[in-house]
């Protein structure tokens, strides 16, 4: 049981420091939660709307749809912006980086 706490803690620990080394992995995917939330507010908001006259064309559908949808692809397309690069340095710092630098042998003790 303890084991198992452990382990969640520290990969918890992992995550949290993966935002916190590469800010643009956090603000990322903050943008990309905020462009989700846009999207399910336009479909709620877009179908309450609809449901209000259907079979008709409602002109709030459309303003809706503008009011929702600019803003859901703005904060997407900043946030896949924001999360290739970032990763890319993840990637480096992580991988690339760790595998050019000779290891050392450990000193004699």
């Amino acid at each position: 049981m303890f084991r198992a706490c452990l382990a969640s803690y520290t990969s918890r620990m992992r995550i949290a420091g993966l935002f916190r080394e590469n800010p643009l992995i956090g603000w990322g995917c903050t943008s990309l939660i905020v462009s989700s939330l846009f999207c399910g507010l336009l479909v709620l908001t877009s179908s309450l709307e609809q449901a209000g006259s259907p079979g008709e064309k409602d002109f709030g559908v459309a303003v809706i749809g503008m009011a929702f949808g600019i803003p859901t692809l703005l904060f997407g397309v900043v946030g896949i912006v924001l999360l290739v690069p970032g990763i890319g340095v993840w990637a480096h710092r992580t991988y690339i980086r760790n595998a050019a630098t000779p290891k050392r042998p450990p000193p004699n003790q």
